[in-house]
């Protein structure tokens, strides 16, 4: 049975919107850096992991990541890199200094566009959720006009629910007073980092 367009967009479009707005490595990411340097600096870090997962949808779409995951051995080794490229973000972040954003050093990790666009490119997860979406949504569908707009629409709410994980962490970051409490905060961050990681890996 075909589905009416507008059925199809709106689905598609509540899929981006559970796949955004909950958590995962680059929320945490984001939450994390916005805490510590403000949701200006970590702005480009959203930008980035936004146009990241919107390229994989359009990928997808165009029928152009199928191969990869024909592949067995990608799965492995995106996890590998995606594991280890966390990881050192999670240390950088654990050992960052515990000053007020105001006085933030510049020696402090501050992810940027590529960080956040790679971020995605090495989780399988990512890559299989882009391949689910357009098979769930677009089944028989390898226009290029189809996996645009989907890419767009993938963006726009991506955008939308990294920037309020970055508000949430800029908001968090005010509430604390002293570097003991930023120190905390940071090492919390770091170790929710590794666990999210883990988990998108493992399941």
């Amino acid at each position: 049975m075909v589905l009416p367009a507008g059925v199809v967009v709106i689905g598609f479009t509540l899929f981006a919107v559970v796949a955004s707005f909950t958590p995962g490595p680059t929320n945490i990411l984001v939450m994390a850096n916005s805490a510590r340097r403000g949701l200006g600096a970590t702005l480009p870090l959203v930008v980035g992991s936004a146009f990241g997962v919107a390229g994989m949808v359009w990928a997808a779409g165009l029928g152009l990541a199928a191969p990869l995951a024909a592949q067995p051995w990608i799965h492995p080794v995106l996890s590998a890199i995606g594991m280890v490229w966390l990881g050192w973000l999670a240390w950088q972040l654990f050992r960052s200094a515990g000053a007020p954003m105001s006085t933030g050093g510049a020696d402090e990790a501050s992810p940027g566009v590529w960080t956040g666009a790679g971020l995605q490119i090495v989780n399988p997860k990512a890559w299989m959720m882009a391949l689910s979406v357009v098979g769930v949504f677009a089944p028989g569908d390898a226009g290029a006009s189809g996996a645009t707009l989907r890419a767009i629409v993938f963006w726009v709410v991506a955008l939308a629910g990294l920037t309020c994980w970055g508000v949430l962490g800029r908001q968090s970051g005010g509430r604390l007073r002293s570097a003991r409490e930023h120190r905390l905060f940071n090492r919390a961050m770091a170790a929710l980092l590794v666990v999210a990681a883990a988990l998108s890996v493992m399941l």
